[in-house]
């Protein structure tokens, strides 16, 4: 039940990315640099393995992929995994129940448009494969591939595949944990385009959660679809935004196997800052904003910890004599 967090901060007119976390007492520790860089990066991802008894990052820069690990308090040791590019960027990780990292991003320097590119280090060794069958269109770079894996290593990742105007949600998953053999499909969605996908494998299920919309400045619904994991057969496409123009998903699956999701409002095409939050618990989909009038929710992080207790991050903008920006946790039980 440990919350473990990373951040980025300007200081002295250097990027930090910073590294807390927070005990069960509710007592967050001292900020830990893990590393200064002078520019901007904006990829970065945690992964902390409590089996493997390590906390690792993962970073870009300068299209360069990076692993830092968390020797001890205050000590961390980076070192570069090799990907055949020096174009890597919006990386996502997961790890399987063995430790193994499985990292998903975007390259642009490998084909005339965009690929997705997985990199692992599974059988050992640092290995990677850019995937030349995803198909991300003219504007690939926006695809925000997001990736699951199974305790076994089954490597399962969501993105935003097509072209401009005719954008679905792709899904590429391997059949043999660390193997590069992919089966893509497409997501048929009741809107005209869709965006924004988040898979998630929880046992023997393929959860997902995507949003879509009809054009311009239409409202967003977003929807909640599953299958098996080692199947084909999509298990019905569910409404969970109600009446309200939501996407940008997070999803959490409890102990009970009741699903959670958390999104942002949209007004037009344009960010409200409001977030919503739904579930199936009861038997069918409640949306609801148990916040209140909570504005500016920007890029929120959303976990249910081993107590069932909600856990909420986010990214906050301030006003007061100019334009601040900081970091806040909101936890939980909430009544919802």
């Amino acid at each position: 039940n440990t919350l473990h967090v990373i951040y980025y901060e300007q200081v002295d007119g250097e990027w930090n990315l910073f590294y807390v976390h927070r005990d069960m007492d509710d007592v967050w520790s001292n900020p830990e640099v893990v590393f200064t860089n002078p520019w901007w990066s904006g990829d970065a991802c945690i992964v902390v393995d409590p089996n493997q008894n390590y906390i690792r990052v993962y970073v870009t820069l300068s299209g360069e992929l990076y692993e830092i690990e968390r020797v001890a308090a205050n000590n961390w040791l980076a070192g570069t995994i090799s990907t055949g590019t020096a174009d890597i960027q919006s990386i996502d990780v997961d790890t399987d129940s063995y430790g193994n990292i499985h990292i998903a991003g975007l390259t642009g320097n490998m084909a005339d448009q965009a690929k997705i590119i997985y990199v692992t280090d599974f059988n050992g060794v640092w290995g990677y494969d850019v995937m030349m069958d995803s198909d991300l269109g003219d504007f690939g770079l926006g695809a925000n591939p997001r990736i699951t894996v199974s305790d076994e290593g089954i490597v399962v990742m969501g993105y935003r595949g097509g072209n401009y105007l005719m954008y679905d949600i792709h899904i590429a998953q391997n059949q043999v944990p660390g193997e590069f053999n992919w089966m893509y499909e497409v997501i048929l969605s009741p809107n005209y385009e869709s965006y924004c996908a988040y898979p998630l494998i929880v046992g023997d299920t393929l959860h997902l959660t995507y949003s879509g919309q009809d054009g311009w400045g239409w409202p967003w619904t977003t929807y909640y679809t599953s299958r098996p994991l080692s199947g084909t057969n999509w298990i019905g496409t569910q409404a969970v935004s109600g009446n309200f123009s939501l996407n940008e998903s997070r999803m959490s699956v409890d102990l009970e196997g009741n699903i959670h999701v958390v999104m942002i409002e949209i007004d037009g095409n344009f960010a409200t800052g409001h977030l919503y939050y739904s579930t199936n618990a009861s038997g069918t989909w409640v949306a609801s904003n148990p916040f209140g009038a909570i504005a500016e929710w920007d890029n929120p992080s959303f976990t249910i910890d081993h107590a069932g207790n909600f856990q909420f991050l986010r990214l906050s903008v301030f006003f007061d004599g100019g334009l601040m920006w900081g970091i806040v946790h909101l936890g939980a039980p909430f009544e919802m």
